[in-house]
């Protein structure tokens, strides 16, 4: 599914500009959107966990290579946070093996 273009600018029903819009790299809305909560929510297993669903939902929601890789890098930067967490081994190992199994998926490493 391809995402719509946004149109350069937005006019009133006057037909007077409103607003200007800037197009961004689907990479970088994905970064700004999720590496906080990655960041901060690697110490929760059940936030980890949501987050991993997130990345599933998204993937098959919008399968385009930009956005697989995009959401592969989150995922990336996921396992490296787990793996410098000694916080609770089990939860961590079971959160490195379905981080694993949906990299895997998104045609990543």
């Amino acid at each position: 599914m391809e995402l719509p273009a946004l149109p350069l600018g937005l006019a009133g029903s006057d037909g007077c500009l409103r607003v200007v819009t800037t197009s961004r790299p689907i990479g970088e809305i994905i970064h700004d959107g999720l590496s906080q909560i990655r960041h901060y929510g690697t110490g929760d297993p059940k936030l980890a966990a949501r987050f991993l669903q997130l990345i599933s939902d998204l993937a098959y929601t919008c399968p385009s290579a930009e956005v697989r890789a995009a959401l592969v890098t989150q995922l990336d930067a996921l396992a490296r946070q787990l793996n410098d967490d000694d916080s609770d081994p089990a939860a961590i190992g079971e959160l490195l093996a379905a981080t694993g199994v949906l990299t895997r998926e998104l045609g990543g490493r």
